[in-house]
């Protein structure tokens, strides 16, 4: 997607309403009713339509944050890319999309690759995370910085051909330089789109020939040394717009002489003629069903032209949700957030049914993201992040939209949250070191989950469990480590505290929840009453005994200056009894009235970095005068899930 053509869209669409009809390009009927008779009748509700590397999603390109980490200059955001992957991953996608860029240098034509900012991520952290990498290779992988590299601007990809093969020095460094990148990652990466939205990179539309000439010879150069990595044709991008053309692009693709040279010439690999190994769509409309449509324009042409064999890849397909400008959570959802979760699901349900042609669809794109200082809402998240780009971290996902909780529950039939364990774990004495089986949220609890668990309050202070044990990446650090969410918590599995009392550790939900919320408080003055003078006791007289002295009272609250808060009465005594500063961490918040998302009541609460108090003056008297909300139960549901 050109963010150009972002900033269109809405100009676009009027365009496509009014000449629809002249072009004859699409049905004239709102919401596409054509469409919706074309594919099912009812959307899916259930993730099995379609297998795990059906869903991919577009990333950050991890050169762009490359020297943002201030911790560690000139070397790649590793935060920031463990981060990421490991998001996509718990939302199910299978295939990550990044792309390449040039730098240019002195000493190098066309600018070269530096590899220091890409390595990690293709070599180890995608593959941890079990994601398939699609490389876009577009514009910026041959560049044209220097006075010599004039023949090597992307426009001079449309200069006549100087060789048989229908190539030009563009198209010949171009070839090249993906072939260097097949050549250095191999199988690491899955497939290389060529080409991004060439009939329309900034008004500059590629010749259909050129095209032809291009992909014959990348796919010669990369397939003969590497079979298994796949060649995608680029992406054309299909809109309403009429300039673009984009059935009739793709077709004078697939009618160009270097393409049929290809088809009859070779060489070949296996039963596939053409030079590619799929085809790439980006269709952006506002209706799922008009970006469906144009899927089904483009199979249709695709086997009209006797192309039998490759699948369509919609490398790109997505709509813009709720614009948040804020570093925090702000409204949990809204009609355009709505909106975008519903044509997710529409989209991905119904392209899975047609899964013998689409062989897989990419979500533009994993985060929101700036462009000139403007927020482009068409992310799953929001990050913790700014026109300046990313925190040293990675930025800290601080909402998740209700289409990152579609996407999941179409990509993960079984979430982390709903995952259903089977009953026949059994709880007895006979068999203590059973993993511990809660019917009541379906999920276990064992090891030194279980034991922290067990030790320090169990269910009236933490909750049951509502997940099973996974790994999580910490955005405030960067390190990985197992957790466990509960009701009213959530807990952290630290190695290499092993043995200690610091193995298990509890997250600071509270910090998370008011940052989450764009909350703060202010510091408050000490309600300590200044200390009584010691008073001297009187010198006992010869032969009496000495009067017992007369304890101090403890006092009845506590002033902490590393948070600037108070801790009185019954919360005192709750904080004091129930595991005080390992357990609850400091106040950050005076006793102040809020209502419970929970029931909906007014209650008197006060905030702990782990935790939040709530007075039940129902229960006065009984240990369940002061609860601990459902923070655990709270951050889930920010992230949509149930």
């Amino acid at each position: 997607m050109r963010y150009p053509i972002y900033r269109r869209m809405v100009v676009v669409l009027i365009i496509w309403f009014l000449t629809s009809v002249i072009f004859g390009s699409f049905p004239t009927e709102p919401g596409n009713r054509a469409a919706q008779a074309f594919y099912a009748a009812d959307i899916p509700q259930k993730s099995s339509v379609a297998p795990p590397d059906f869903f991919g999603m577009v990333g950050r390109d991890p050169w762009y944050d490359f020297n943002s980490d201030p911790t560690n200059p000139n070397r790649p955001n590793l935060a920031m890319q463990e981060n990421m992957a490991q998001q996509i991953s718990l939302a199910g996608a299978r295939w990550v999309r990044i792309e390449f860029h040039a730098d240019a240098r002195s000493d190098a034509r066309g600018g070269f690759i530096d590899y220091s900012k890409i390595d990690v991520f293709i070599n180890e952290i995608a593959p941890r995370y079990g994601l398939k990498v699609l490389a876009l290779v577009g514009a910026d992988l041959v560049i044209a910085k220097n006075p010599n590299d004039t023949d090597l601007a992307y426009t001079r990809l449309n200069d006549n051909p100087d060789q048989p093969d229908g190539s030009n020095p563009y198209i010949r460094a171009f070839a090249g330089r993906v072939k260097e990148l097949s050549d250095r990652y191999g199988d690491k990466i899955g497939a290389y789109e060529i080409l991004n939205e060439a009939n329309n990179w900034y008004g500059f539309k590629a010749k259909a020939e050129n095209i032809g000439a291009l992909m014959s010879l990348i796919y010669a150069g990369v397939k003969t040394s590497h079979p298994n990595v796949k060649i995608i044709l680029g992406g054309t991008i299909a809109t309403g717009d009429p300039y673009l053309d984009h059935v009739s692009y793709l077709s004078d693709i697939y009618k160009s002489k270097t393409v049929q040279n290809y088809k009859e010439r070779g060489p070949h690999f296996g039963d596939n003629p053409f030079p590619f190994d799929g085809v790439a769509w980006h269709p952006y409309f506002t209706d799922a069903w008009d970006s469906l449509y144009t899927v089904d324009q483009a199979i249709t042409l695709m086997r009209q032209a006797g192309d039998k064999t490759n699948k369509l890849w919609v490398t790109e397909t997505g709509l813009a949700g709720a614009r948040d400008n804020r570093n925090c959570a702000g409204p949990q959802t809204t009609n355009e957030d709505d909106e975008q979760a519903q044509y997710l699901r529409i989209f991905y349900s119904y392209a899975a049914q047609r899964q013998a042609d689409v062989g897989a669809v990419f979500w533009f794109k994993f985060e929101d993201f700036y462009v000139n200082g403007q927020i482009i809402p068409m992310g799953l998240v929001h990050l913790s992040v700014n026109q300046n780009g990313y925190s040293p971290h990675g930025g800290k996902i601080v909402r998740y939209k209700p289409a990152y909780a579609a996407f999941q529950k179409l990509a993960l039939p079984n979430l982390p949250a709903d995952a259903i364990q089977p009953p026949a774990i059994q709880n007895s004495a006979a068999n203590p070191n059973a993993p511990y089986y809660f019917r009541e949220t379906g999920h276990t609890l064992s090891g030194p989950f279980l034991n922290y668990w067990l030790k320090n309050g169990g269910a009236d202070l933490f909750g049951l469990p509502l997940t099973e044990p996974y790994p999580e990446i910490d955005p405030g650090t960067g390190k990985a480590f197992t957790v466990q969410w509960f009701e009213r918590e959530r807990f952290e599995y630290h190695p290499e505290n092993a043995g200690s009392k610091y193995e298990v550790l509890l997250g600071l939900l509270g910090n998370e929840l008011i940052a989450r919320a764009c909350r703060s408080f202010e510091r408050a003055q000490s309600l300590v009453p200044p200390p009584m003078p010691t008073p001297i006791p009187p010198t006992p007289e010869k032969g009496k005994p000495t009067a017992t002295p007369v304890p101090t009272p403890k006092p009845d609250r506590l002033y902490f200056r590393e948070t600037g808060h108070n801790l009185r009465g019954v919360f005192k005594t709750y904080w004091e009894n129930r595991g005080g500063l390992a357990i609850f961490g400091y106040p950050t918040s005076e006793e102040f009235g809020e209502t419970n998302p929970a029931d909906g009541k007014f209650y008197t609460v006060q905030y702990f970095e782990r935790a939040r108090f709530e007075y039940h003056p129902e229960h006065n008297g009984t240990p369940y005068e002061v609860q601990l909300g459902l923070l655990g139960s709270q951050a889930l549901a920010a992230r949509f899930w149930k």
